[in-house]
């Protein structure tokens, strides 16, 4: 009895010494937060400077005077900043902010970048354009800034990414609206993603007095020349009430005239300097493709999108 009792002993001690290591290592993790991303020892030039400065919540508006509003659109958490240095007197600076997911992430990845920048293969997403390298991973956006482009801090700028991508292991693919988006001629860096009205309307203003109804959307630019916005909503009764909505509007903003109803919940319309704007509703989405030569060229695009 004494014998098998020990045993069972043995293996209680065991298995709860193996959750007390566990729960260690995850508290260990969690209060180090964001810290653990950041780059130390292992940089061969840079030094990080002082002790980080960390923001959660809206104490973003803190660190951010009057740019923190998009950010809680997309779904902010938590920042930490960490500036670096190197013996030539080079500075650069890294945020690192996590988001509410990787949509959210990417979303602000998108509004941050332009279509301008070199594309490169950091992360799940990376742009760099003169001494500004963002990029993305899972639920997670890195901004650095190297405050001048010279060979010698954009090689820092990289060293410093490719440092903190090997630390975060989660990874993510663009949000599924992103993928709706048309391949043939897309201008893949200029891409954007909205979760609300301050991002779509940063990158376009439909209206003159209101703002366009909107819960998710996504913009693509095209080397032809056109653009196909695709707004998604959580049922196909909201995707109709906000199609409704926006034909109103469209029909009584006097930036746009020769309205015109294409047939079952289609019309078209011609803005001020004559650019066609074609919009459909398809269940529980809006599709608009503006600046296209012709009627028919516009029916297609968002055919192959439908279909």
């Amino acid at each position: 009895m004494f014998i098998k009792s020990k045993g069972k002993l043995i293996v209680f001690i065991s298995v709860f010494f193996g959750f007390f290591l566990l729960a260690c290592a995850q508290a260990t993790i969690e209060e180090e937060g964001l810290r653990q991303f950041l780059p130390g020892k292992e940089l061969k030039n840079w030094q990080a400077e002082d002790s980080p400065q960390q923001y959660a919540g809206d104490d973003l508006y803190l660190y951010i005077n009057g740019g923190a509003e998009i950010y809680h659109e997309y779904g902010f958490e938590q920042v930490i900043i960490q500036d670096y240095s190197n013996k030539q007197g080079k500075s650069i600076s890294v945020e690192l902010f996590e988001m509410a997911g990787p949509e959210s992430a990417f979303g602000m990845y998108a509004f941050k970048s332009s279509a301008l920048g070199k594309e490169l293969s950091i992360g799940d997403g990376a742009g760099l354009e003169d001494y500004y390298l963002n990029f993305w991973k899972g639920k997670y956006l890195i901004t650095l800034t190297g405050f001048d482009a010279e060979e010698e801090t954009v090689l820092g700028l990289k060293q410093i990414a490719e440092s903190i991508d090997a630390k975060i292991k989660s990874e993510a693919s663009v949000p599924k609206l992103v993928k709706m988006l048309p391949e043939a001629g897309l201008i893949k860096p200029g891409i954007k993603y909205f979760k609300g009205p301050l991002a779509l309307m940063n990158s376009f203003k439909f209206f003159l007095e209101e703002n366009f109804p909107l819960q998710e959307g996504v913009k693509g630019d095209y080397t032809a020349g056109h653009s196909v916005f695709i707004f998604k909503y959580e049922s196909r009764g909201e995707g109709l009430k906000a199609f409704r909505d926006v034909k109103e509007k469209f029909l009584n903003d006097s930036a746009y005239q020769g309205f015109k109803e294409r047939g079952d919940r289609k019309f078209s319309v011609m803005d001020r300097a004559g650019g066609l704007l074609f919009s459909q509703s398809f269940d529980r989405y809006i599709f608009i493709v503006l600046g296209t030569g012709s009627f028919s060229e516009a029916e297609e695009i968002i055919g192959a999108i439908s279909r």
